[in-house]
């Protein structure tokens, strides 16, 4: 197979399907990413930041606990909202 010979299908006659599927695939894997970063971080934006600090980072060990506990919040729920759409 070379460099530039597309794969071999698993239901050659299936190709229609495949073709129009193939321009979702990438929005829908973007989506479900997204999607489950979201809930990892909107409990801690509720919480607050102080909250999130004791009961996910110092309980753990992890210091300075207050500015890692924004850059969760941050990455885990603006981070979800960005890769979804």
């Amino acid at each position: 197979m070379g460099a530039l010979d597309e794969p071999r299908l698993l239901f050659p006659r299936l190709r229609p399907f495949y073709d129009w599927v193939a321009p979702l695939t990438w929005p829908l894997v973007r989506l479900t990413v997204g999607l489950m970063i979201l809930p990892h971080g909107w409990p801690k934006l509720m919480a607050g930041v102080t909250a999130t600090a004791q009961f996910a980072l110092i309980k753990r060990g992890i210091a300075p606990a207050e500015p890692l506990a924004v850059v969760l919040i941050i990455l885990e729920t603006t981070g979800g909202l960005c890769v979804a759409p």
